[in-house]
């Protein structure tokens, strides 16, 4: 297979052009305009793929795939843009428009999985035409069998009324003939249409034309793990975690709604060209009697045929064992979802040994590779000090001063963490908990801290996205809420890190660089962590971190000592006070503040009975509570939502550096 590379920004092509060559995908040739791109089409007498910049100088990628596709009618494109608008997805034609940035891996998959788009049905008669097609059922046009599942078969149509393309579903007619059939078909398809997840297709209509029983759903894009296997496509270890990421939450949305749904099959899990994840509607209207284990047993045999086994990582082996492992180590779909997210920030599985020494290798070689990455970011900063400071002058400086270590507002004294060692200990209602050794922050996170991870954020924003969870929008502020000066009529009200910066007053109280973060979501926490190499603390873990491993009822003992936690009450502070000001609130390992001064967001997410979804778990006192239940298990905030007596700390898997 010929593939050829084009955009105009030096180097962008060769680089993708390398990376893709790399998995063996085929003969990868590059250019850097559309004159040397058709120069490569003459020589080599033409190419099988065009992988192209819309947006260049003089000819766009576009106008260049118009001018050579009829010269080479099988060539097959990809577009690249960074912009997802319509008009882009228009004047593709649909042929996949992907990211720059994309990862070689995704991008060789998309190509080896390319496909012309879908056009009109054939003109020329199959030997048995479905009655169906051609046909106007109401408001929809019926233009092409796609499939049939359980009920009956499934078309694309368009529903002319609003020109929208959907997959209409229709019963089979003998099962039409059948009361009860009809009854269960428009229960299920009512069932379907009131599930609303992203992650999953959603259904328009239901109801009866002409005779025939029928729902309408979104139309399904990519191809499904069936589809993949039989073509002897493979996926990366990151889309497989992502892959896994989408369907545990669609089936903890599920059960947390009470929807049952159909047991899980590879037809209903698709992966697009960009490798994004989306299932058919499988929600019905009377139980299956399929458990989660079963479910997630069936899950990693489907997933293992399409499993790229060259670079597979640890973790994604180990998790996969686990899956199917008789031993039963993963329970529920919220156990899974759990494990998939250690597996994408690099953190061991609690459950097994089995992969330790290969998984502390890669992670090792992630850490060395960083290494070598801030290493090369610095000397290219080192170059550029003259060109910024003489064209940027003072808007380049805070950049630079941060890259190249100065100006830090973080205190040294409080970046120090403390060793939960490795063994039992009381949980909760009485139950013993086994937990590995861990590095847990003796003080909360400081507004200092977060402002050199804020500039490192300004400076970086590619890099900060890309320790996003799976989730979350592109370019999420991480600005807490109350952090920034605003301007006002009355001029600028300066915002509570500018203020602790000089040891102003905020909302009544002096703040300083040493006061806790807070007014922080629980994705800019995790952002956060990661951005350390670490982690937010297990609710288990929390706990155990604060109390100890024989249960106390206060992080210091069980008698209450109101000096002892920044709560409200005579206790010296109105609100916030610096993360090492209560050294009382001290727990039997030393770490600081977990009483009180603010609550803290931890990894766990549970879910929410009151107001549906997952929240994630909260834990600590701060300084509104009236009295201290250091055994509180809070989940009223949303993973976006923010508050002033929330903030957060966070763990190692392994030793700090010095």
């Amino acid at each position: 297979m010929k593939i050829l590379f084009v955009d105009d920004e030096p180097g962008a092509a060769r680089r993708l052009a390398e990376g893709v060559a790399a998995t063996g995908c085929g003969d990868c040739f590059v250019a850097e305009s559309a004159e040397q791109a058709v120069e490569v089409v003459n020589h080599e007498g033409g190419v099988d793929v065009l992988v192209v910049q819309v947006f260049m100088e003089g000819i766009d990628g576009f106008t260049l795939h118009e001018t050579i596709r009829p010269h080479l009618p099988a060539l097959r494109t990809i577009f690249l843009s960074e912009h997802e608008i319509p008009a882009t997805e228009n004047r593709a034609g649909g042929w996949p428009v992907l990211p720059p940035a994309i990862e070689p891996g995704a991008l060789a998959f998309a190509i080896q999985h390319l496909a012309p788009p879908q056009g009109p049905p054939e003109a020329a008669p199959l030997p048995d035409p479905d009655p169906m097609v051609g046909v106007m059922l109401g408001n929809y046009r019926i233009d092409a069998l796609l499939g049939s599942d359980g009920d009956g078969k499934f078309y694309r149509a368009v529903q002319t009324n609003i020109e929208r393309l959907v997959e209409l579903h229709a019963l089979d007619p003998d099962r039409a003939a059948d009361a009860t059939e009809v009854a269960r078909f428009l229960a299920d398809a009512r069932t379907k249409a009131n599930v609303h997840h992203p992650a999953l297709l959603s259904v328009f209509e239901a109801g009866e034309l002409d005779g025939v029983y029928f729902y309408t759903s979104e139309p399904r894009g990519g191809s499904s793990l069936a589809e993949l296997a039989a073509q002897g496509m493979q996926l990366a270890p990151l889309p497989i975690l992502q892959l896994l990421h989408s369907i545990a939450e669609v089936m903890i949305h599920l059960a947390h709604e009470k929807i049952p749904h159909e047991p899980l099959r590879p037809e209903h899990v698709l992966v697009d060209a960009r490798q994004r994840t989306r299932l058919v509607n499988t929600a019905i209207s009377e139980p299956s009697g399929i458990a989660a284990v079963q479910e997630m047993r069936a899950l990693a045999a489907m997933i293992e045929p399409v499993v790229a086994i060259s670079g597979t990582s640890a973790a994604l082996q180990q998790l996969l064992f686990e899956m199917e492992s008789e031993a039963v180590t993963l329970r529920s779909w919220n156990a899974l979802l759990y494990e998939v997210k250690r597996c994408v920030s690099g953190a061991p599985s609690p459950h097994s040994v089995r992969l330790d020494a290969s998984g502390r290798a890669a992670i090792e070689a992630v850490g060395a590779a960083r290494k070598r990455q801030r290493a090369a970011r610095l000397a290219m900063v080192l170059g550029a000090i003259l060109l910024l400071l003489g064209a940027g002058g003072f808007w380049g400086w805070p950049i630079l001063k941060y890259e190249l270590g100065f100006g830090s507002e973080a205190n040294p004294a409080l970046a120090t963490m403390v060793e939960i060692p490795a063994g039992e200990f009381v949980f909760q209602d009485g139950r013993k908990i086994n937990l590995p050794a861990f590095w847990i922050d003796t003080h909360e996170v400081t507004i200092g801290q977060y402002a050199d991870f804020l500039r490192w954020a300004l400076a970086h924003p590619d890099a900060a996205d890309a320790l996003a969870p799976p989730g979350l929008p592109a370019r999420h502020s991480y600005v807490p809420s109350g952090w920034a000066d605003e301007k006002t009529a009355g001029g600028v009200k300066a915002g509570y890190h500018s203020l602790a910066g000089m040891g102003g007053i905020y909302d009544g109280v002096k703040l300083t660089l040493d006061s806790p973060v807070f007014g922080v979501d629980w994705f800019s926490a995790i952002v956060y962590a990661t951005w350390k190499d670490r982690r937010l603390p297990t609710d288990e873990e929390w706990e155990k971190a604060a109390l100890g491993t024989s249960g106390k009822k206060y992080p210091w003992g069980d008698a209450w000592k109101s000096e002892n936690a920044n709560i409200a009450g005579p206790d010296g502070f109105e609100k916030w006070s610096a993360v090492n000001a209560v050294p009382g609130d001290r727990s039997p390992f030393g770490v600081i503040g977990m009483g009180g001064n603010v609550s803290e967001w931890t990894q766990s997410i549970i879910p929410d009975e009151a107001g549906g979804g997952m929240k994630p778990i909260v834990r600590g006192g701060n300084w509104s509570d009236t009295e201290l239940n250091i055994r509180r298990r809070l989940h009223n905030l949303d993973a976006s939502e923010n508050a002033p007596i929330v903030g957060f700390r966070t763990v190692s898997d392994k030793p700090p550096q010095p």
